[in-house]
């Protein structure tokens, strides 16, 4: 499931990222067998400006949200610690290489015409270096801020950013659950893996 919001500069995207972390963290540790909720988050931002300002999102920051803006009571706060989060931006996604090799070598070991070297890195292999602390979690919400400038488009698609028909009606009804009005949506994107 993927659901985005887009709020103007200053509306307030990371608090909701907060209300939406200590929520689903509340719930997940007092209810341990539930399928619904979970403790672990990833965060994705398009750089690392913006990166270092989500840091208010871990629990144990001293300018820690869920204490500061009293998102949570304080003997909920116990439970919120319990989260497991990862802040990262979009470009640690890039596979990287395992070894570096000069182009020099590399022709050598390859030969002519050979099979190129695999040195990149899997996609397992990176999402362990990325989030190693959410791989014993079976359910990560993913929030990525500031989504329009984190994405790679499929090829032959167009941007979609408003929802129409039963879309938008489902959108809207979730958006109403969460206490929010109905907005063209496409600043935080919010999805399950």
């Amino acid at each position: 499931m993927r659901l985005a919001l887009k709020l103007a500069t200053g509306a307030g995207k990371t608090t909701v990222m907060a209300m939406l972390i200590a929520w689903q963290t509340v719930n997940a540790v007092r209810r341990p067998q539930g399928q619904r909720f979970t403790r672990g988050f990833l965060i994705v931002a398009p750089g690392i400006t913006i990166k270092d300002r989500l840091r208010v999102l871990q629990p144990n920051d001293p300018d820690s949200y869920y204490a500061r803006q009293e998102l949570v009571p304080s003997d909920m706060l116990d439970d919120v610690n319990r989260a497991k989060i990862v802040i990262t931006n979009y470009h640690a996604f890039k596979l990287r290489e395992k070894i570096e090799i000069s182009k020099g070598t590399r022709a050598a070991i390859e030969g002519w015409p050979g099979e190129p070297l695999k040195t990149l890195e899997t996609e397992g292999q990176m999402i362990q270096r990325i989030m190693p602390d959410l791989m014993g979690i079976k359910n990560i919400l993913v929030l990525n801020d500031e989504a329009h400038h984190c994405y790679r488009e499929k090829p032959g698609t167009q941007d979609k950013t408003d929802f129409k028909g039963e879309e938008k009606k489902e959108a809207e009804k979730i958006m109403k659950r969460l206490g929010f009005g109905f907005l063209a949506l496409k600043r935080l994107t919010v999805s399950w893996v």
